[in-house]
């Protein structure tokens, strides 16, 4: 009986096993580390935001300036301690958002000024869908091409006629239900407040 039992239980068998048995709690080992620390395992990408699509913090200009903040519309956006800020609803729900200069506002309220319209009506998507389409006769008169907005794709049209009226480029996005089309206005673009009004646009974020 003694010489069967060394021999079924050999060292070498022995060394083979306890060999086995190390392999094993190592790579339970490793294992736990790459659960614990989140690490990615041999051959699997780390995931990342798409660096086009992260929104970058508030700018330091912005820092002592004032927030408008609309949850129910889902975006927030900073602007000058003087300057203005009107909303209406001209087609309910639809909101409409002007925010601009008050050196304007006893004689031509918008002479700079940053609007935001929002519109949920079938014929506002139907156009937004158009463009994305490059569908004439939009693209008859207007540059249209992608652009990020906000950290969101959006559509960014610029007019090919001479600039006139003081538009700048419409940015429309498509976000909560809504079409956002973002605008400024720029009557006298000697003033230098046209530049804070493009500040202003670097200020806007989508909440959700």
């Amino acid at each position: 009986m003694p010489a069967k039992f060394s021999h079924k239980f050999s060292p070498k068998k022995i060394e083979i096993f306890s060999l086995v048995i190390l392999v094993l709690v190592a790579v339970v080992g490793l294992v736990f580390l790459v659960l614990k620390h989140q690490l990615p395992l041999s051959g699997t990408p780390a995931v990342t935001p798409t660096p086009e699509l992260t929104v970058s913090p508030i700018p330091d200009f912005a820092a002592d300036w004032q927030i408008y903040t609309n949850r129910q519309y889902g975006y927030s956006v900073y602007y000058p301690q003087e300057w203005k800020l009107d909303e209406t609803k001209p087609n309910p729900p639809d909101l409409m958002v002007k925010i601009y200069s008050p050196r304007w506002q006893h004689w031509y309220p918008w002479g700079v000024s940053v609007n935001i319209t929002l519109d949920s009506s079938k014929a506002t998507r139907d156009y937004f869908d158009k463009l994305s389409e490059r569908e004439e006769p939009f693209v008859s008169d207007n540059k249209i091409e992608e652009s990020i907005f906000a950290g969101v794709k959006c559509l960014k049209v610029t007019s090919k006629l001479p600039k006139a009226g003081g538009f700048g480029p419409e940015t429309f996005c498509l976000r909560n239900n809504f079409v956002y089309k973002i605008q400024t206005f720029v009557y006298s673009p000697s003033t230098g407040e046209e530049e804070l009004g493009d500040q202003i646009l670097l200020t806007f974020r989508f909440l959700n």
